[in-house]
């Protein structure tokens, strides 16, 4: 039996590649254990939560509305916690939240999480550049 601590390792060790999706890209298993699920929660978010409207998006100049994703991870069947990212360029990226409007900064568990999740066209590190969001620990 795993502990939070541990699932939360495990996520922040992995690669993508570490991960198999299923058809429709909606849920990944962790190759090293496969108890260790992402879910994407997005479709249970109400319409009006689904607009986001943080400063650091609106420098995402783009023609598509930054959309908010929300992945659920589990482990088996226990709920482990929530990861809300932002869809920007048209689903180019998920970008995680960062500290705060005035502390751009992301963890680095975050990035690795967003580097799982990332769609087939990954502009991740792109977008976090241009958003001037920086990873530290």
């Amino acid at each position: 039996m795993a502990t939070y601590n541990d699932v939360m390792a495990k996520i922040g060790a992995s690669t993508k590649e570490d991960w198999v999706l299923n058809h429709d890209e909606t849920q990944r298993t962790y190759k090293g254990d496969l108890n260790i699920r992402i879910i994407d929660a997005t479709q249970q978010v109400p319409d009006g939560d689904a607009r986001v409207h943080e400063p650091w998006v609106q420098m995402l100049s783009s023609n598509h509305e930054p959309v908010r994703r929300v992945f659920d991870i589990y482990y088996g069947n226990s709920f482990v916690r929530s990861v809300d990212t932002v869809a920007v360029g048209g689903f180019r990226a998920y970008l995680p939240y960062p500290r705060s409007a005035d502390k751009l900064v992301i963890t680095h568990w975050q990035y690795k999480f967003a580097q799982i999740v990332q769609p087939p066209i990954d502009e991740l590190d792109s977008y976090l550049q241009r958003a001037h969001i920086q990873v530290r620990s």
